[in-house]
């Protein structure tokens, strides 16, 4: 399952990840990065990676690539929250993301994602 989370800021997209997700949950949140990406000229993402039961960092990364090319020239920053093997997963979407800030947080620390995303 994805579902969008709220920001204060327009050119942060937020979603939550969590269960067994498929490309069809993934269609949404690719859509509206489309739609932000016509008023803003970078975004930021807010990922939190709940629990993913068939569903990797890997396929995410593999379907922004897909839809979007170079990471880097859409995104300038990046906060995964997560506890199921967070560095794993933050080490994983950092060497994907090369060139974005990226930094992972684990859930104790959301607010603090919160804070460093909008920064």
């Amino acid at each position: 399952m994805v579902e969008s989370i709220q920001t204060r800021r327009d050119d942060i997209i937020g979603f939550r990840m969590d269960g067994t997700t498929s490309e069809a949950d993934m269609k949404p949140v690719l859509i509206k990065l489309k739609e932000k990406l016509r008023s803003h000229k970078k975004l930021r993402l807010y990922v939190e990676y709940v629990d993913t039961d068939g569903f990797s960092m890997d396929t995410l990364l593999e379907d922004l690539k897909y839809n979007f090319g170079y990471l880097d020239h859409f995104f300038e920053k990046a906060a995964v929250i997560t506890v199921k093997d967070w560095l794993k997963q933050a080490s994983q979407f950092s060497n994907s993301m090369a060139g974005i800030r990226l930094k992972s947080f684990h859930f104790s620390e959301a607010d603090k994602a919160s804070q460093w995303i909008e920064e």
